[in-house]
């Protein structure tokens, strides 16, 4: 099994690409690696998700401070 980071990276480079919805990924994520189930893609995707919209709401927070 790969290791978060590599997973993470493909699903960013996904959405590079002009995936649009992004919550449909899970396939893709089977596909390219065959090792997952689709419930285990579906978590990695899950934490991606969260930590992105972590990462983009601290950048928001720091954009705030003076």
């Amino acid at each position: 099994m790969h290791n978060k980071d590599t997973y993470f990276k493909y699903l960013t480079e996904l959405e590079d690409w002009g995936v649009k919805d992004m919550s449909t990924a899970s396939p893709y994520l089977v596909q390219q690696f065959p090792e997952l189930t689709f419930e285990d893609a579906r978590k990695v995707l899950r934490e991606w998700s969260a930590t992105k919209y972590q990462l983009l709401t601290e950048d928001d927070t720091n954009k705030n401070v003076l």
